[in-house]
Protein backbone atom coordinates (compact mmCIF):
# COMPACT_ATOMS: atom_id res chain seq x y z
CA UNK A 1 0.00 0.00 0.00
CA UNK A 2 2.72 2.67 -0.99
CA UNK A 3 1.59 5.40 -2.21
CA UNK A 4 3.55 8.56 -4.32
CA UNK A 5 3.11 11.89 -3.40
CA UNK A 6 4.98 15.56 -3.84
CA UNK A 7 6.47 17.63 -0.83
CA UNK A 8 7.24 21.01 -1.47
CA UNK A 9 7.80 24.04 0.94
CA UNK A 10 7.33 27.83 0.90
CA UNK A 11 10.35 29.23 0.69
CA UNK A 12 9.60 32.90 1.36
CA UNK A 13 7.54 32.10 5.26
CA UNK A 14 11.32 31.29 6.17
CA UNK A 15 13.88 33.94 7.31
CA UNK A 16 16.02 34.88 4.34
CA UNK A 17 13.45 32.63 2.32
CA UNK A 18 16.18 29.45 3.21
CA UNK A 19 14.34 26.06 4.63
CA UNK A 20 16.38 24.59 7.81
CA UNK A 21 19.03 22.16 5.85
CA UNK A 22 17.17 19.65 8.80
CA UNK A 23 14.35 19.73 6.55
CA UNK A 24 15.48 19.88 3.04
CA UNK A 25 15.40 16.09 2.78
CA UNK A 26 11.85 15.87 3.38
CA UNK A 27 11.25 17.84 -0.25
CA UNK A 28 11.05 15.14 -3.21
CA UNK A 29 8.67 15.22 -6.81
CA UNK A 30 7.50 11.94 -6.08
CA UNK A 31 7.91 9.94 -2.63
CA UNK A 32 6.90 7.10 -1.22
CA UNK A 33 4.68 6.79 1.54
CA UNK A 34 2.85 3.65 3.47
CA UNK A 35 -1.26 4.33 3.36
CA UNK A 36 -1.32 1.95 6.21
CA UNK A 37 0.87 3.92 8.07
CA UNK A 38 -0.42 7.29 7.31
CA UNK A 39 -3.79 6.10 8.70
CA UNK A 40 -2.44 5.12 11.99
CA UNK A 41 -1.10 8.35 12.54
CA UNK A 42 -4.50 9.46 11.44
CA UNK A 43 -6.03 7.60 14.34
CA UNK A 44 -3.34 8.28 16.78
CA UNK A 45 -3.11 11.69 16.98
CA UNK A 46 -6.09 12.88 16.45
CA UNK A 47 -8.38 11.16 18.90
CA UNK A 48 -8.03 12.98 21.88
CA UNK A 49 -6.55 11.38 25.17
CA UNK A 50 -9.87 11.70 27.29
CA UNK A 51 -13.45 11.20 25.94
CA UNK A 52 -16.98 11.71 27.38
CA UNK A 53 -19.82 10.32 26.12
CA UNK A 54 -20.03 10.07 22.70
CA UNK A 55 -17.83 11.28 20.41
CA UNK A 56 -16.91 10.97 16.86
CA UNK A 57 -13.02 10.55 17.77
CA UNK A 58 -13.75 7.22 19.70
CA UNK A 59 -13.95 5.31 16.65
CA UNK A 60 -10.43 4.82 14.87
CA UNK A 61 -10.13 7.83 12.29
CA UNK A 62 -8.37 5.41 9.74
CA UNK A 63 -11.90 2.52 10.00
CA UNK A 64 -13.68 5.85 8.97
CA UNK A 65 -11.29 6.89 6.09
CA UNK A 66 -10.00 3.72 4.94
CA UNK A 67 -13.32 3.37 2.44
CA UNK A 68 -12.70 6.60 1.22
CA UNK A 69 -9.75 5.94 -0.92
CA UNK A 70 -9.18 4.56 -3.88
CA UNK A 71 -7.27 0.81 -4.87
CA UNK A 72 -4.75 3.23 -6.69
CA UNK A 73 -1.92 3.10 -7.20
CA UNK A 74 -2.55 7.14 -7.21
CA UNK A 75 -3.28 8.35 -3.89
CA UNK A 76 -6.85 9.82 -4.45
CA UNK A 77 -10.25 9.45 -3.32
CA UNK A 78 -13.04 7.31 -5.18
CA UNK A 79 -15.66 8.81 -7.08
CA UNK A 80 -18.17 8.06 -4.30
CA UNK A 81 -16.98 10.27 -1.76
CA UNK A 82 -17.45 13.01 -3.98
CA UNK A 83 -20.99 13.48 -3.06
CA UNK A 84 -20.46 13.53 0.66
CA UNK A 85 -21.30 16.92 2.29
CA UNK A 86 -18.84 19.45 2.60
CA UNK A 87 -18.87 19.18 6.35
CA UNK A 88 -17.60 15.28 6.27
CA UNK A 89 -15.40 16.51 3.46
CA UNK A 90 -13.94 19.08 5.74
CA UNK A 91 -13.37 16.54 8.59
CA UNK A 92 -11.93 14.12 6.25
CA UNK A 93 -9.36 16.71 4.82
CA UNK A 94 -8.08 17.87 8.35
CA UNK A 95 -7.61 14.79 9.95
CA UNK A 96 -5.67 12.95 7.03
CA UNK A 97 -3.39 16.02 6.81
CA UNK A 98 -2.90 15.48 10.74
CA UNK A 99 -1.83 11.81 9.65
CA UNK A 100 0.55 12.59 6.53
CA UNK A 101 2.03 15.45 8.19
CA UNK A 102 2.71 14.21 11.17
CA UNK A 103 3.69 10.79 9.78
CA UNK A 104 6.83 12.61 7.76
CA UNK A 105 7.47 14.65 10.54
CA UNK A 106 8.22 11.18 12.52
CA UNK A 107 9.90 9.33 10.24
CA UNK A 108 12.09 12.66 8.81
CA UNK A 109 13.18 14.22 12.32
CA UNK A 110 12.75 10.81 14.30
CA UNK A 111 9.41 12.75 16.51
CA UNK A 112 8.33 10.08 19.03
CA UNK A 113 4.68 11.93 19.75
CA UNK A 114 2.17 14.66 18.75
CA UNK A 115 0.47 15.91 21.83
CA UNK A 116 -2.66 18.30 21.94
CA UNK A 117 -1.45 21.57 22.54
CA UNK A 118 -3.55 22.78 25.04
CA UNK A 119 -3.39 19.76 27.40
CA UNK A 120 0.25 20.30 27.46
CA UNK A 121 -0.27 23.60 28.85
CA UNK A 122 -3.07 22.36 30.89
CA UNK A 123 -0.35 19.85 32.82
CA UNK A 124 2.92 21.97 32.46
CA UNK A 125 1.39 25.68 33.10
CA UNK A 126 -2.04 25.38 34.77
CA UNK A 127 -3.77 28.74 34.35
CA UNK A 128 -0.15 30.78 33.37
CA UNK A 129 -0.18 30.40 29.56
CA UNK A 130 -1.74 33.24 27.34
CA UNK A 131 -3.40 31.92 24.29
CA UNK A 132 -4.31 34.81 21.61
CA UNK A 133 -7.50 33.73 21.47
CA UNK A 134 -8.37 30.28 21.33
CA UNK A 135 -10.51 30.38 18.52
CA UNK A 136 -11.59 26.51 16.75
CA UNK A 137 -10.63 28.12 13.25
CA UNK A 138 -8.95 31.02 11.41
CA UNK A 139 -5.43 32.43 12.34
CA UNK A 140 -6.53 32.76 16.20
CA UNK A 141 -6.56 28.88 16.97
CA UNK A 142 -4.09 27.45 19.26
CA UNK A 143 -1.23 25.15 17.08
CA UNK A 144 -2.45 21.78 17.03
CA UNK A 145 0.44 19.74 18.26
CA UNK A 146 3.62 19.92 20.02
CA UNK A 147 6.37 17.66 20.03
CA UNK A 148 9.78 16.52 21.30
CA UNK A 149 12.79 16.45 19.45
CA UNK A 150 16.19 13.84 19.88
CA UNK A 151 18.04 17.17 19.88
CA UNK A 152 16.02 18.19 23.30
CA UNK A 153 13.71 20.85 22.10
CA UNK A 154 10.50 21.32 20.54
CA UNK A 155 8.38 21.18 17.56
CA UNK A 156 5.64 23.40 17.10
CA UNK A 157 2.78 22.00 14.27
CA UNK A 158 -0.36 23.48 12.92
CA UNK A 159 -2.16 20.93 10.49
CA UNK A 160 -4.26 21.55 7.31
CA UNK A 161 -6.02 19.71 4.55
CA UNK A 162 -8.18 19.92 1.48
CA UNK A 163 -9.68 17.93 -1.59
CA UNK A 164 -9.94 21.09 -3.05
CA UNK A 165 -6.55 21.47 -5.29
CA UNK A 166 -3.45 22.56 -4.47
CA UNK A 167 -3.87 26.32 -5.12
CA UNK A 168 -6.61 25.97 -2.19
CA UNK A 169 -3.66 23.90 -0.28
CA UNK A 170 -1.22 27.08 -0.59
CA UNK A 171 -3.87 29.78 0.75
CA UNK A 172 -5.03 27.64 3.79
CA UNK A 173 -1.09 27.21 4.47
CA UNK A 174 -0.32 31.15 4.63
CA UNK A 175 -3.90 31.52 6.36
CA UNK A 176 -2.52 29.19 8.82
CA UNK A 177 0.98 30.83 9.39
CA UNK A 178 -0.27 33.64 12.39
CA UNK A 179 -1.38 30.60 14.34
CA UNK A 180 1.76 29.38 14.83
CA UNK A 181 2.15 33.16 16.66
CA UNK A 182 -0.68 32.52 19.17
CA UNK A 183 1.27 30.80 21.80
CA UNK A 184 2.64 33.89 24.55
CA UNK A 185 4.62 34.44 26.72
CA UNK A 186 6.18 37.73 28.89
CA UNK A 187 9.31 36.58 29.84
CA UNK A 188 12.72 34.89 27.48
CA UNK A 189 12.91 31.25 27.29
CA UNK A 190 14.69 28.04 27.81
CA UNK A 191 13.20 25.51 26.26
CA UNK A 192 14.79 25.59 21.62
CA UNK A 193 11.99 25.54 18.96
CA UNK A 194 13.79 23.96 16.63
CA UNK A 195 10.54 24.21 13.89
CA UNK A 196 7.49 26.25 13.80
CA UNK A 197 5.53 24.57 10.93
CA UNK A 198 1.97 24.42 9.28
CA UNK A 199 2.08 21.64 7.59
CA UNK A 200 -0.79 20.69 4.76
CA UNK A 201 -1.94 17.69 2.45
CA UNK A 202 -3.84 17.84 -0.96
CA UNK A 203 -5.90 14.70 -1.44
CA UNK A 204 -7.14 15.01 -4.68
CA UNK A 205 -10.68 13.90 -5.59
CA UNK A 206 -11.54 11.10 -8.13
CA UNK A 207 -12.06 13.41 -11.20
CA UNK A 208 -9.09 15.87 -10.39
CA UNK A 209 -6.02 16.23 -12.61
CA UNK A 210 -4.08 17.35 -10.19
CA UNK A 211 -1.37 14.66 -7.37
CA UNK A 212 -1.55 14.72 -4.23
CA UNK A 213 0.92 17.22 -2.21
CA UNK A 214 1.99 17.68 1.16
CA UNK A 215 3.21 21.48 2.06
CA UNK A 216 5.55 23.25 4.58
CA UNK A 217 6.08 26.48 5.60
CA UNK A 218 7.64 28.31 8.84
CA UNK A 219 6.63 31.63 9.48
CA UNK A 220 8.79 34.99 11.02
CA UNK A 221 7.07 36.01 14.29
CA UNK A 222 8.90 37.64 17.60
CA UNK A 223 6.74 35.94 19.74
CA UNK A 224 7.81 32.03 18.70
CA UNK A 225 11.12 32.56 21.35
CA UNK A 226 9.46 33.47 23.98
CA UNK A 227 7.04 30.10 24.07
CA UNK A 228 7.75 28.05 26.52
CA UNK A 229 9.74 30.99 28.55
CA UNK A 230 11.85 30.24 31.63
CA UNK A 231 10.98 26.36 31.42
CA UNK A 232 13.43 23.72 31.93
CA UNK A 233 13.28 21.68 28.67
CA UNK A 234 13.55 18.27 30.83
CA UNK A 235 10.48 19.67 32.25
CA UNK A 236 8.55 20.32 29.23
CA UNK A 237 9.70 16.80 27.79
CA UNK A 238 7.86 15.12 30.54
CA UNK A 239 4.75 17.59 30.25
CA UNK A 240 4.86 16.40 26.54
CA UNK A 241 4.98 12.98 28.10
CA UNK A 242 2.54 13.11 30.75
CA UNK A 243 -0.14 13.94 27.60
CA UNK A 244 1.19 11.30 25.29
CA UNK A 245 0.96 8.59 28.53
CA UNK A 246 -2.94 9.84 28.67
CA UNK A 247 -3.32 8.99 25.14
CA UNK A 248 -1.69 5.51 25.53
CA UNK A 249 -4.20 4.66 28.61
CA UNK A 250 -7.25 5.74 27.04
CA UNK A 251 -6.78 3.60 23.67
CA UNK A 252 -5.91 0.77 26.40
CA UNK A 253 -8.65 0.61 27.91
CA UNK A 254 -8.22 3.31 30.91
CA UNK A 255 -10.14 5.98 30.20
CA UNK A 256 -10.49 7.20 33.73
CA UNK A 257 -6.64 7.17 34.11
CA UNK A 258 -6.18 9.32 31.02
CA UNK A 259 -8.67 11.54 32.49
CA UNK A 260 -6.56 12.13 35.48
CA UNK A 261 -3.54 12.17 33.66
CA UNK A 262 -4.57 15.26 31.84
CA UNK A 263 -6.06 17.05 34.34
CA UNK A 264 -3.24 16.89 36.85
CA UNK A 265 -0.56 19.51 36.70
CA UNK A 266 2.65 17.56 36.34
CA UNK A 267 3.72 19.30 39.52
CA UNK A 268 1.40 17.80 41.47
CA UNK A 269 1.65 14.75 39.73
CA UNK A 270 5.40 14.24 40.47
CA UNK A 271 4.77 14.80 44.10
CA UNK A 272 2.93 11.89 44.45
CA UNK A 273 5.05 9.15 43.97
CA UNK A 274 2.36 6.12 44.04
CA UNK A 275 -1.42 6.03 44.02
CA UNK A 276 -2.74 2.89 44.46
CA UNK A 277 -5.93 3.59 42.83
CA UNK A 278 -4.16 4.49 39.75
CA UNK A 279 -2.40 0.68 39.99
CA UNK A 280 -3.51 -1.00 36.81
CA UNK A 281 -1.75 -4.69 35.36
CA UNK A 282 -1.12 -5.80 31.86
CA UNK A 283 -0.47 -9.63 30.32
CA UNK A 284 3.05 -9.35 28.71
CA UNK A 285 1.11 -9.76 25.22
CA UNK A 286 -0.26 -7.43 22.61
CA UNK A 287 -3.43 -5.64 23.84
CA UNK A 288 -6.02 -5.83 21.31
CA UNK A 289 -7.42 -2.26 20.75
CA UNK A 290 -9.48 -3.18 17.94
CA UNK A 291 -10.85 -6.05 15.92
CA UNK A 292 -13.35 -4.69 13.21
CA UNK A 293 -14.80 -5.29 9.54
CA UNK A 294 -14.89 -2.92 6.97
CA UNK A 295 -16.68 -2.85 3.75
CA UNK A 296 -14.71 -0.87 0.70
CA UNK A 297 -17.69 -0.79 -1.69
CA UNK A 298 -21.03 -2.35 -2.01
CA UNK A 299 -21.46 -5.87 -2.75
CA UNK A 300 -17.42 -6.02 -1.76
CA UNK A 301 -16.17 -8.82 0.98
CA UNK A 302 -15.57 -6.81 4.05
CA UNK A 303 -12.10 -6.26 4.93
CA UNK A 304 -10.92 -7.44 8.86
CA UNK A 305 -9.11 -4.65 10.56
CA UNK A 306 -7.29 -5.74 13.74
CA UNK A 307 -5.04 -3.09 15.97
CA UNK A 308 -2.91 -4.14 18.69
CA UNK A 309 -0.77 -2.29 21.06
CA UNK A 310 2.15 -4.11 23.57
CA UNK A 311 3.57 -2.01 25.82
CA UNK A 312 7.29 -2.14 27.17
CA UNK A 313 7.93 -4.35 30.24
CA UNK A 314 9.10 -0.98 32.17
CA UNK A 315 5.79 0.95 31.58
CA UNK A 316 3.93 -2.73 32.99
CA UNK A 317 5.87 -2.34 35.83
CA UNK A 318 5.72 1.05 36.56
CA UNK A 319 1.71 0.69 35.65
CA UNK A 320 1.45 -1.83 37.94
CA UNK A 321 2.98 -0.13 40.68
CA UNK A 322 1.09 3.31 40.83
CA UNK A 323 3.70 5.25 39.95
CA UNK A 324 3.08 7.38 36.78
CA UNK A 325 6.49 9.47 37.65
CA UNK A 326 8.07 5.68 36.69
CA UNK A 327 5.59 5.12 33.89
CA UNK A 328 6.97 8.96 32.46
CA UNK A 329 9.99 7.80 32.97
CA UNK A 330 9.47 4.44 30.82
CA UNK A 331 8.47 6.48 27.87
CA UNK A 332 11.00 8.90 28.12
CA UNK A 333 13.38 6.60 26.24
CA UNK A 334 13.74 8.25 22.74
CA UNK A 335 15.56 5.67 19.86
CA UNK A 336 14.58 5.79 16.33
CA UNK A 337 10.83 4.78 14.76
CA UNK A 338 10.91 1.15 13.53
CA UNK A 339 8.80 -0.38 10.81
CA UNK A 340 7.94 -3.20 8.54
CA UNK A 341 5.46 -3.87 6.33
CA UNK A 342 4.14 -7.70 5.08
CA UNK A 343 2.39 -8.39 1.85
CA UNK A 344 1.02 -4.49 1.79
CA UNK A 345 -1.71 -5.77 4.82
CA UNK A 346 0.40 -5.84 8.10
CA UNK A 347 2.17 -3.07 9.23
CA UNK A 348 4.58 -3.47 12.67
CA UNK A 349 5.66 0.34 14.18
CA UNK A 350 7.71 0.60 16.83
CA UNK A 351 7.54 3.69 18.64
CA UNK A 352 10.67 5.68 19.73
CA UNK A 353 9.39 4.65 23.37
CA UNK A 354 9.80 0.56 22.68
CA UNK A 355 6.04 0.41 22.03
CA UNK A 356 4.80 -1.66 19.49
CA UNK A 357 1.91 -1.61 17.20
CA UNK A 358 0.82 -4.31 14.43
CA UNK A 359 -2.17 -3.45 12.31
CA UNK A 360 -3.18 -5.98 9.91
CA UNK A 361 -5.95 -5.56 7.24
CA UNK A 362 -6.96 -8.89 5.57
CA UNK A 363 -10.04 -10.42 3.56
CA UNK A 364 -13.09 -11.15 5.79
Amino acid sequence: MQRPLSVEFLPDTWTNGIVPATLQGLAAATRQISLLEILLHTALWTRPPVVKGFELSVFWAWLRYFPAIDDGPPLRLRPEWSELDPHQKTILSDELGVGVTTCMLAQHLQLAEFVDTLYFLRVLLPGQFRLGRTARRGPEKAPDYISRSPAGGVVVLECKGTQSSRTALEKSIRAGIPQKNNLQRTARGMTPIEHSLVGGFFIPQASSSEGPLVLFADPEGEELPRLLADQDPRRVHRAILQVFLAKVMALVGQPALAEELVNIPLEALEAQEIMPEWQVRFADAPYQVMDQSVTLQPGQNPRRARLSLRLTPELRDALSRGSMVAAIDAVAYHDEWGREVIENRVLHLKTPHGLEWTLAVEAG
